[in-house]
């Protein structure tokens, strides 16, 4: 096998495994008691270093919401003060970044200081209304546990592309054939 080959190869298997473990996105699931006895469960997808969260798929159910559909995140900006704390809101209905309809939010709020263990805040949000539905219904318990690691589409690309071309490096020696040297 030549030299060339065998950096190449080398070069583009490492290239995949620095992307698959550079860049993911972590979900968490969200459980959450309001005052009212209305819950929230669900999955939020948080950045790599647990500085923002992005998405957002669960159920806000009971008290005064019958059972409603928590689907997406108001928009990229953090409405919290302070050091490690990040704040945004969770909505039901229809829309993205600001724009859409909707009848229920949750403005879900917490700290990252010991991520990956993340814990809700209070009195560090927009109007000191940390994880309140609406502004009116107040968290008095939840958790929020880990559940994996989700690999961004642009890693699962540079994988299949690294693996792509170690499989045509190994096709290309095949149709070269066994060269042997005769000292």
């Amino acid at each position: 096998m030549n030299m060339k080959a065998i950096i190449g190869g080398a070069a583009l298997l490492a290239s995949s495994v620095i992307c698959s473990a550079a860049s993911a996105s972590v979900v968490e699931a969200v459980n959450m008691t309001f005052q009212s006895g209305a819950t929230f469960s669900g999955d939020v997808t948080f950045a790599n270093d647990f500085s923002s969260y992005n998405a957002v798929t669960g159920t806000l159910s009971g008290g005064p919401y019958g059972t409603d559909s928590i689907n997406w995140v108001w928009d990229a900006n953090n409405y919290s003060t302070g050091p490690n704390n990040f704040s945004n809101f969770l909505m039901d209905g229809s829309g993205a970044n600001e724009v859409g309809s909707w009848s229920n939010f949750i403005q879900f709020a917490y700290n990252y200081s010991g991520a990956p263990t993340l814990s809700f805040t209070s009195g560090v949000s927009y109007g000191s209304f940390d994880n309140y539905v609406n502004y009116n219904d107040p968290l008095v318990s939840g958790s929020i546990s880990s559940i994996s690691a989700v690999p961004e589409p642009s890693t699962w690309a540079m994988m299949i592309l690294g693996f792509a071309g170690i499989g045509f490096m190994a096709y290309r020696r095949r149709q070269n054939g066994p060269h042997f040297r005769l000292a």
